[in-house]
């Protein structure tokens, strides 16, 4: 096709045309990146309208070029798949858990939807404030597509979904995809407002708790159903429970790192070589992610006849012996770490059988309770902080969880 009228407004750089038999003008702007133009319709037939709509495209797609960002239009759809193909590489090469994914994908779902609602299909047509109403969004409709139930999406919920596309935003500055920040931040959880989960567990109800774990692990007796590794299990889980009240440990930071050689006794007397002692130093090693740190506890006591439970149980059942490298909490046949929806279904079933569900609690309370006894008995938070691996900040906004009964046991 010949063209019938050409004007270059920008000197090797921009200039219009207009070919025969087409009404409307074009802009072609050089990328000297490819020796080619891009070119883009100015959906106008007069000339001087054509001129100051190539001139502000350019004014768009220059800076991008000089920057060596895309022009070509890409989809937000084919992005966030590409995501997931990254995350997936990531899970292959071990970085990240395998549920990662999934939990991205749960994420990015309803942000997917968010933009074809709202007509963002090109990442070369987002702005800065383009997903600002997203949060709004997410929190008060976005229920009703996604479950089928009308209803306001809960502050953690929401800040989850928010992180994840800020990740992948994040993602695509890497790839030099995008130049710029979105104004799109997770929403304050203000302090007043009360908490729902992992509640921090009142004294008399961990007496409750304690005395019912107690019993189902010590003197409940074997029967048809009960094999001898249900009965391991639940010797672990109260084990496990009492350690995490004990020390602050995150669950899975317990579950799924904690090793025998990651404690060492504190105050272990040399003469006294099968005494029990509880100040110990736990060594959380975390490779792929954050939270290394040493935690000191008086968790040693626990740790030590837990072991000689599993060393005695594994000899008597014909399992291998204990090595330093074993999990603590493992699973003894394979020595890998139990599923961790096991560990929670176990704190629900005692939960439910004391007639507490409904309160908050969670086995996550166990950090919330140790966090929460520990600032009623007057350690430094600067000290609980640097044993629990939270930042001051976050840890007074979740876990200062002081009721009348304690602030009154503290300060009177």
């Amino acid at each position: 096709m010949r063209i019938a009228e050409t004007i270059e407004l920008v000197e090797g750089s921009l200039k219009i045309v207009r070919f025969e038999g087409r009404p409307f003008w074009q802009a072609r702007i050089y990328d000297p990146r490819t020796r080619n133009s891009v070119t883009r319709s100015l959906r106008t037939k007069d000339r001087a309208e054509a001129q100051t709509k190539a001139i502000q495209l350019w004014s768009d797609i220059a800076p991008k070029i000089a920057a060596d960002l895309p022009v070509v239009a890409q989809s937000i759809e084919s992005l966030v798949l590409e995501y997931y193909d990254a995350q997936q590489k990531r899970i292959d090469a071990g970085i990240v858990k395998p549920g990662t994914l999934k939990d991205i994908r749960s994420q990015l779902k309803p942000f997917l939807t968010y933009c074809a609602l709202h007509g963002i299909r090109e990442l070369i047509s987002v702005k800065p404030y383009s997903f600002n109403s997203f949060v709004e969004w997410r929190r008060d409709e976005s229920l009703v597509i996604t479950t089928g139930t009308a209803g306001v999406l809960k502050p953690t919920s929401l800040n989850k979904g928010i992180r994840e596309v800020r990740a992948w935003w994040k993602w695509l500055k890497s790839r030099h995809l995008v130049d710029f920040d979105i104004e799109l931040m997770e929403q304050t959880m203000r302090k007043e407002q009360e908490k729902d989960r992992n509640v921090a567990i009142p004294d008399k109800h961990w007496e409750l708790i304690e005395r019912e774990i107690h019993r189902r692990a010590f003197l409940a007796k074997p029967s048809k159903k009960t094999q001898p590794g249900h009965l391991y299990f639940r010797r672990a889980f109260y084990y496990l429970l009492m350690v995490l009240v004990t020390t602050g440990l995150r669950p899975q930071e317990a579950t799924n790192l904690l090793k025998w050689k990651d404690f060492t006794l504190k105050k272990k007397d040399p003469k006294q070589k099968d005494a029990f002692t509880s100040a110990c130093v736990i060594n959380v090693v975390n490779p792929g992610g954050k939270g290394s740190r040493q935690v000191v506890s008086h968790g040693g006591m626990l740790l030590q006849a837990f072991k000689k439970y599993a060393a005695t149980w594994r000899h008597d059942h014909g399992y291998k012996a204990l090595k330093p490298d074993d999990l603590v909490f493992c699973y003894p046949a394979t020595n890998d770490a139990y599923p961790y929806s096991q560990w929670g279904l176990e704190f629900r079933k005692t939960i439910k059988h004391l007639g507490l569900q409904g309160k908050g609690y969670t086995i996550r309370s166990t950090r919330s309770t140790y966090i929460t006894d520990s600032i009623a008995k007057g350690v430094s938070p600067y000290i609980l902080a640097r044993n629990t691996g939270h930042s001051i900040e976050i840890m007074k906004k979740h876990y200062e969880q002081m009721g009348v009964e304690e602030l009154a046991a503290a300060l009177l």
